[in-house]
């Protein structure tokens, strides 16, 4: 099965996580979950990130997709 494409800010649920598309490499994407202002930090917020890994791509679920069609 070929590799899913990805979208960066798609929302997804991966098993108890739902978030959207933040990075998007060839071994893991990672899943935001939260994001918060914070102007402590160079870019002006913090955010909760989760690891994906390639094994559980099969386990996403897409919620924008197809509902254009």
């Amino acid at each position: 099965m070929p590799d899913p494409i990805f979208i960066k800010g798609e929302k997804i649920t991966v098993k108890d996580d739902t978030g959207h598309v933040n990075f998007i490499g060839e071994e893991y994407i990672t899943l935001t979950t939260n994001r918060w202002k914070d102007d402590n930090y160079m870019t002006g917020y913090r955010e909760t990130n989760v690891l994906v890994n390639k094994p559980d791509w099969d386990s996403i679920v897409y919620h924008e997709r197809g509902k254009d069609e």
